[in-house]
């Protein structure tokens, strides 16, 4: 005996502004790659606050993670991987590190 089942629906329409504009911490929408010719340095320190360090070196970048839960992971992980850096994260003892390179 074969039983079709209906297809699932999603309960929540996904317009192409949700999927192209993100929600900060701040309450303010930024697309992507706002200018493609800002300072990727500058722009981490910006959006990591106190919850973590930046330190680059000759165009790559390694991140240390102060505080886990209040740390902007989604909006690093797409600033550096929209501007196609190679993202690993890695541990020393109980540090975590997010190391980026172009």
């Amino acid at each position: 005996m074969i039983v079709v089942q209906p297809p699932i629906r999603a309960s929540r329409k996904v317009t192409m502004a949700d999927s192209t504009q993100q929600q900060t911490s701040g309450g303010r929408k930024i697309p992507p790659v706002i200018n493609p010719t800002v300072d990727v340095g500058e722009e981490l320190k910006y959006l990591i606050g106190e919850t973590g360090a930046v330190h680059d070196s000759m165009g790559a970048f390694r991140i240390k993670v102060y505080h886990t839960r209040m740390f902007p992971w989604d909006e690093v992980f797409k600033t550096l991987l929209y501007r196609d850096f190679q993202v690993f994260v890695t541990r020393h003892k109980a540090d975590i590190f997010i190391e980026a390179k172009s």
